[in-house]
């Protein structure tokens, strides 16, 4: 699967619902009115399994990446920690970020490249220090990746979209963060 393709999307047709996180607008104070054009976009999506020649050292990605991990038993390592990627667990890769992706037998994952911007042309997620560990997905929705997708259509795609916004909306206060430190330097 290339990223410049059209994504390979099986259908979400019927799947469960889930709730998703609203952010904390009013933690933000003056700033609230930012996250009105807090803009999320997916650029790819897909379904990915490899076996141990799964290696790529030292990769910076020009977008943010996420992973959907649902089996196997891949890695991840930047400068400051080392991770194994775990089943039924997500994960964050923020663009411009140096990271090492491996498996030692196989993994199997969904994926993705995305944009979280904040004001034209300024990622919300730039600079932030390393990859970040979002957390187990909501059960219905890993028993949903699970299933076998056909098709591609509006409705998948929102699928997807609730669902990492409910991964994002778990980096809370570094996300908040994030806002401030973009917002004092423009």
């Amino acid at each position: 699967s290339h990223p410049a393709r059209l994504p390979l999307m099986r259908s979400f047709a019927a799947r469960p619902p889930f709730r998703v996180a609203r952010f904390p607008l009013h933690r933000f104070g003056e700033r609230g009115e930012l996250l009105a054009q807090l803009d999320l976009r997916i650029h790819y999506f897909g379904h990915f399994s490899a076996d141990a020649r799964w290696n790529h050292p030292d990769q910076v990605l020009a977008n943010n990446a996420f992973y959907l991990v649902l089996s196997g038993d891949g890695e991840l390592a930047d400068r400051w920690k080392s991770t194994p990627l775990r089943a039924g667990q997500a994960y964050l890769l923020p663009l411009g970020t140096p990271v090492s992706v491996r498996c030692r037998t196989r993994i199997e994952k969904y994926w993705g490249l995305f944009e979280l911007g904040l004001l034209p042309g300024m990622d919300l997620l730039d600079g932030l220090r390393g990859y970040q560990e979002l957390g187990p997905l909501p059960p219905e929705a890993l028993s949903a990746l699970r299933k076998p997708m056909e098709g591609r259509g509006a409705a998948e795609y929102l699928w997807v979209h609730g669902l990492l916004g409910l991964l994002l909306s778990r980096l809370g206060e570094t996300l908040e963060r994030q806002v401030q430190a973009q917002t004092s330097r423009g």
